[in-house]
């Protein structure tokens, strides 16, 4: 069962839809862990924390000893900048088998200019630092970025083959209304092509031969770069990611 333990998020990623971020709102541990407790009544065992960055709470390691004293059983998302090595061992003892992490991209340049506030080093340190912990690591990755090249699907190539995370996402840029790129695509180098809102989704190939109508590719476009290079470079990290062939490297 998905649950929610905060709302908000205190960074400001340039792509970012969710423009009321701040201040983030937490719930009590005590609020939390009746949610809990009447889930479990009804025969609900494992758990999805849904935070933007779960790690934040501020009563976080209260939350982690009453996890682990009622033997709570879940998965959570966080940033990389706040992994530590502290967290991610009251993580494992709590019951954490999962964390996800919204890496998007293996190339600081990306990083940066889509304002990000971490780097390449935050994310390789934070995956190693949960693997050494027992915890399964879960990538997400965001093709199609401000900034994007064909070196910067290498340099996520290169990130998959060397950390071998348990898991992976690979979702596609979609410039949603209130997000900084939306709201200045020239400062980020894109060009929105795509003014129908009712086609725009962070997931928009069809690969795999699944049928996915409505859904015919980004909104936007790289400057300098075509619709069918920015595919053609979607569905060789896609095809590669999903060959596996990376774990035996």
């Amino acid at each position: 069962m998905a649950v929610i333990t905060s709302r908000g998020c205190p960074y400001q990623c340039a792509f970012c839809g969710n423009i009321y971020n701040t201040p983030v709102t937490f719930r009590s541990v005590d609020n939390i862990l009746k949610e809990l407790f009447a889930l479990m009544s009804r025969g609900v065992y494992h758990f999805r924390f849904v935070d933007d960055n779960f790690t934040l709470h501020p009563q976080f390691s209260d939350l982690c000893q009453q996890f682990q004293r009622h033997n709570v059983v879940y998965r959570c998302h966080t940033r990389s900048n706040l992994v530590t090595a502290e967290k991610a061992q009251a993580l494992k003892e709590s019951g954490c088998e999962e964390c996800s992490l919204g890496v998007e991209s293996a190339d600081d340049y990306v990083l940066k200019l889509n304002n990000k506030r971490e780097t390449v080093a935050d994310h390789i340190q934070a995956v190693r630092i949960l693997q050494d912990a027992g915890i399964k690591v879960k990538i997400y990755w965001m093709s199609g970025l401000p900034g994007e090249t064909d070196k910067t699907i290498e340099a996520n190539m290169d990130f998959m083959t060397t950390l071998k995370p348990a898991k992976w996402t690979l979702s596609t840029f979609c410039p949603y209304p209130g997000c900084e790129i939306f709201n200045h695509p020239e400062k980020f180098g894109i060009t929105i092509i795509n003014k129908d809102w009712s086609s725009w989704w962070n997931f928009v190939f069809n690969v795999r031969d699944l049928d996915l109508p409505g859904r015919t590719g980004y909104v936007h476009l790289l400057d300098g770069q075509t619709a069918e290079q920015m595919k053609a470079r979607h569905d060789r990290f896609y095809y590669f990611l999903l060959s596996e062939e990376w774990r035996e490297k």
